[in-house]
């Protein structure tokens, strides 16, 4: 490595060195040549009327020229205007924009704390339904405990009137036909012997009175029933 860069310098110093030694020997010829020699200049001559057709052909191309670059100074000033132009719409635009995206910001805030509420109503109305329709279930379970309870009441005062009903018209039946016998027996009395006893007639009156008090109190045992028949049946 150390070689390589030894032989770079010392290539570098030779070529200076021949450089100056060059460089010497050419100012030693310039000032020995003599001082008097002219040097022959030709220059080519020219006609006076390729001169004008070509200085014509110049003031031609001068003139295209400026005309291009007036055309060219007018594009530019039209695109600096339309440039500012648009920059206008651009900061317009750009204004417009912001206040787009603010409302709509706005909005899409208003909206999300809308549909917060509307969850936040759905959630309640979730927590109330479940809490009615288990109300609702209770409430059946109640119902059908009381209509069960309900129908094994009715059924029992069903049977129980059916009951009082059999035994009122079997009651009925054998005091009717008792006081049927007793009047049959009267009748008998009277119509054989015209002078019923005290005795007969005493225990026709009972049997009558018995009677009657029978027929009083079934017809108030079935006026104590009847209401409760009927708010059952309603």
């Amino acid at each position: 490595m150390w070689f390589i860069l030894f032989a770079i310098f010392t290539f570098k110093l030779m070529c200076i060195f021949i450089f100056v030694i060059y460089c010497v020997v050419t100012f030693l010829l310039v000032m020995i040549v003599p001082q008097d020699t002219n040097l022959d200049v030709e220059f080519p001559t020219e006609s006076r009327e390729s001169v004008d057709d070509k200085l014509e052909v110049l003031t031609e191309k001068l003139t295209e020229k400026e005309r291009v670059l007036q055309k060219s100074q007018c594009e530019i000033k039209n695109a600096e205007k339309a440039l500012t132009d648009l920059e206008n719409k651009t900061s317009s635009c750009r204004d417009r924009y912001r206040s787009l995206m603010i409302e709509l910001k706005k909005d899409i805030r208003e909206t999300e704390d809308e549909v917060r509420t509307l969850q936040n109503q759905i959630s309640n109305l979730s927590i109330r339904r479940e809490a009615l329709r288990s109300e609702v279930l209770k409430q059946q379970e109640d119902y059908q405990k009381m209509l069960s309870g309900f129908s094994k009441e009715l059924e029992s005062k069903k049977t129980l009137f059916c009951t009082l009903l059999r035994n009122i018209l079997f009651c009925l039946k054998i005091d009717f036909n008792y006081f049927n016998l007793a009047l049959s027996i009267y009748s008998f009395w009277y119509r054989e012997i015209k002078t019923p006893s005290r005795e007969l007639f005493q225990f026709t009156m009972k049997n009558f009175i018995d009677f009657s008090v029978y027929i009083i109190i079934i017809f108030n045992q079935m006026f104590a029933v009847l209401p409760f028949i009927l708010k059952n049946k309603n």
